[in-house]
C-alpha cells in the first residue's frame, strides 16, 4: 500500500493490465517479458517472445521441473540469452523539396523480419494556419488511399497501408506557403519466433484466463518515429 506502480508504454501504444495480489495465484509469475501461456493440470507452457534485462520468475517454490525443447533447464538463468536482445528498428527515409512540394521517400521493409504495416504522417502548424496542405502517396506507380484525421489549426494525420514491403513509398506534401512541423511514423510489424518453456508444478495451478490478442501472438506491432522535419 502507498507504493508507486510504473506501467511503461511506447508511443501511441495501448495496453491492458490485470493487477492482483501475488497471494491470489500459485503459478510462477514471469516478470519483464512478453509471452503467452497455456495451463493444463500441473503443466504450464510459456511461449516467450521478448525478455528484458530484469526478466525472472517469481513464486518459484511450486516449480518441480523446467524444460525447453525436451532439455532440462535452470530456472535461475533460463532467460539470460542473447536471443532476446532487441535491435534498433531503422527505416531508410529521404526528404527533399521538388517544385514547392515536399517529398518523403521511405522503404517499407526493414531488417530482422520488420515490415511497415502502416505509414502515418503528422503535420502540426507553426502559426495560425487553419487549413492543412494536401497529401498524396504513391507506391509502385499507384496512388494509395490516404486516410485523414485532423483538428482545424491543431494537427492532421495522413495514414496509408503499404501494398508491399519492397517498393518505396513516396509521400508528397503540397506545401506551397504552409509552415509547420512534420513527423513520419511507421507502425512496425515484426514476426517473432517464441522461446518455448514447459514448467511442471508440484501441484495443480488455477487456469488463467487471458484477454484476447489484437494480433497473432507471434506478431509484434509498435510505432516508430522515423523522421522529423520543419517545413
Amino acid at each position: 500500500a502507498g507504493g508507486i506502480l510504473t506501467l511503461p508504454l511506447n508511443g501511441f501504444e495501448t495496453a491492458l493490465y490485470n493487477i492482483y495480489p501475488m497471494s491470489s495465484t500459485s503459478r510462477p509469475l514471469l516478470a519483464d517479458a512478453v509471452f503467452t501461456l497455456k495451463t493444463v493440470g500441473n503443466q504450464i507452457r510459456y511461449d516467450i517472445f521478448e525478455a528484458g534485462p530484469k526478466a525472472h520468475f517469481m513464486q518459484v517454490q511450486n516449480i518441480r521441473e523446467v524444460t525447453s525443447n525436451g532439455e532440462k533447464k535452470d530456472i535461475g538463468n533460463i532467460l539470460r540469452q542473447s536471443a532476446f536482445k532487441t535491435k534498433t528498428i531503422a527505416y531508410p527515409v529521404s526528404a527533399k523539396v521538388k517544385k514547392k512540394h515536399f517529398v518523403f521517400t521511405i522503404t517499407p521493409g526493414a531488417s530482422e523480419n520488420n515490415r511497415a504495416a502502416e505509414v502515418a504522417l503528422l503535420l502540426k502548424p507553426s502559426g495560425k494556419e487553419d487549413e492543412f496542405p494536401d497529401v498524396t502517396v504513391k507506391q509502385a506507380g499507384r496512388m494509395l488511399k490516404v486516410n485523414k484525421q485532423s483538428i482545424k489549426g491543431k494537427w492532421a494525420w495522413f495514414s496509408v497501408i503499404p501494398m508491399n514491403s519492397t517498393d518505396n513509398i513516396i509521400i508528397t506534401i503540397h506545401t506551397e506557403k504552409w509552415k509547420g512541423q512534420s513527423e513520419l511514423w511507421v507502425q512496425n510489424k515484426k514476426l517473432q519466433k517464441p522461446f518455448p518453456l514447459n514448467i511442471t508444478l508440484k501441484k495443480q495451478a488455477k487456469r488463467e484466463v487471458m484477454p484476447p490478442l489484437p494480433y497473432p501472438a507471434f506478431e509484434k506491432r509498435s510505432y516508430v518515429l522515423v523522421n522529423k522535419t520543419a517545413l
